[in-house]
């Protein structure tokens, strides 16, 4: 479910997409979808009710919109403004105020993709008093830096939050093994580069936002952190798996174990691979990553008991999901 602050809800219908098994939400504090401070305690309080969680993509657009409309009124549009239209306080302003109306509600909150050590700084502040606060980062936010938006390509890492300095990036490879941080994501939006071009070429604030993720999450966490010894190989397990099942309400994934759906990935650290748009499966012409060695890929995968990969080789039949049911 993602809430939009135009839209109205009425608590049966809230009530019964969560009995349906949609236990989550997404509330954005930017964009046109965004809600206002009390649209989202009353929501707050709606999918407590209901039994479900919100989640919260947390940038100031107040501020966002004062610095874009100066850069583009100066007509400065490249991609190097991008980063600069919004900076690490919005984040960290916007996550503020999210904590403390889920601190005034008492109710637990969980803030997607962040990017920045200040506003890591603030969940753990929050948490000293008792809030359950989730956090989620991505794999950009750990491995990429600002630089990337002065170079040839730098329309290709146009994505929100944007990608922040190497002292952050440092700072959430530590919560990640500190267990600050709870899973890693992909804030997955798959825009090509010829679509980020064609509509971004001349204003970087009409680029397309987003970048594919998806296929490399994995890889790159495992490779960057755990074969660089700056995670264990149990957090890996934790925040890819384990934690983003128990916190969703993923009842039957995220562990091996009697009644526990038999979901198994075998990664091989010996395996390398350079990521780039041929060497992916992913269906767009560019990966952020391009160029990236990593070290330790899935040989072998099971859904369901299923084998889906042997030895780096796809063997399923077709596609082969099913509609999970979550209940936290």
């Amino acid at each position: 479910m993602v809430f939009q602050g135009k839209n109205g809800f009425e608590e049966k219908d809230v009530r019964e997409l969560v009995l349906r098994g949609h236990a989550t939400g997404k509330v954005y504090t930017t964009y046109n979808a965004r809600m206002n401070e009390d649209q989202i305690v009353s929501l707050m309080k709606l999918m407590e009710r209901s039994g479900g969680l919100l989640l919260y993509h947390a940038e100031n657009d107040k501020e966002i919109w004062r610095i874009t409309s100066y850069y583009e009124k100066k007509r400065m549009t490249g991609t190097k403004y991008w980063p600069l239209s919004r900076p690490g306080h919005c984040e960290a302003e916007a996550v503020d105020l999210i904590l403390e109306l889920a601190k005034s509600t008492g109710v637990p909150t969980y803030i997607v993709h962040l990017s920045t050590l200040s506003g890591l700084k603030s969940i753990m502040e929050i948490r000293e008093h008792g809030q359950k606060i989730y956090a989620e980062t991505c794999p950009q936010y750990l491995c990429l830096t600002d630089e990337l938006y002065i170079g040839e390509n730098g329309i290709d890492y146009v994505m929100a939050p944007p990608l922040r300095k190497k002292k952050d990036c440092e700072a959430l490879w530590k919560a990640i093994a500190s267990g600050d941080i709870d899973t890693v994501g992909t804030d997955h939006c798959s825009f090509s580069r010829a679509d980020k071009v064609r509509y971004g070429e001349g204003n970087v604030f009409r680029t397309p936002g987003g970048i594919p993720g998806i296929e490399t999450r994995m890889p790159i966490l495992f490779s960057e952190g755990v074969m660089k010894e700056r995670i264990s190989l149990e957090r890996f397990v934790a925040v890819t798996s384990t934690g983003p099942a128990k916190i969703l309400g993923l009842k039957k994934k995220g562990r091996i174990e009697a009644g526990a759906d038999a979901d198994i990935v075998i990664i091989d650290p010996k395996t390398e691979k350079v990521l780039s748009a041929d060497t992916l499966h992913q269906k767009v012409d560019y990966t952020p990553f391009d160029g990236m060695k990593v070290r330790g890929l899935p040989s072998h995968v099971w859904l369901r008991g299923m084998p889906m990969l042997e030895s780096g080789t796809f063997v399923g039949d077709g596609p082969s999901g099913r509609f999970v049911k979550r209940f936290l």
